[in-house]
């Protein structure tokens, strides 16, 4: 059976991106790749 992960975001605005277009605010994931 293969594993979902499901990651959503969003600010109280209802966007995620800054005034400038960038998501850098959000956390990395971190590579679990097998």
């Amino acid at each position: 059976m293969n594993k979902i992960i499901l990651y959503i975001a969003t600010s109280l605005d209802g966007f995620i991106a800054d005034i400038n277009g960038g998501v850098d605010w959000l956390p990395h994931p971190k590579d679990d790749t097998e």
